[in-house]
């Protein structure tokens, strides 16, 4: 019983520490893969009139977070 532990803890281990290294993917930049930006910044859709109570339709509360405001005229 001791031995069959020791090879599945054996085997598990080393299962593991082989996923833990990212492979070298040569053909990211061929086709215009793109990194991941350093900073994000979080919407939430609550903040733009949109409700999480599993009832409301919240398609224009989101499409307000998603469409940009419209820049003001320069003024003459």
């Amino acid at each position: 019983m001791i031995k069959r532990c020791t090879i599945l803890l054996t085997l598990l281990i080393v299962s593991f520490t082989g996923r833990t290294q990212l492979p070298d993917l040569p053909w990211a930049k061929e086709v215009g893969a793109k990194k991941f930006p350093s900073a994000k910044k979080i919407y939430y859709a609550n903040n733009y009139g949109a409700k999480s109570d599993t009832l409301t339709i919240n398609t224009r509360a989101i499409q307000k977070l998603l469409t940009p405001a419209p820049k003001p005229a320069a003024a003459l």
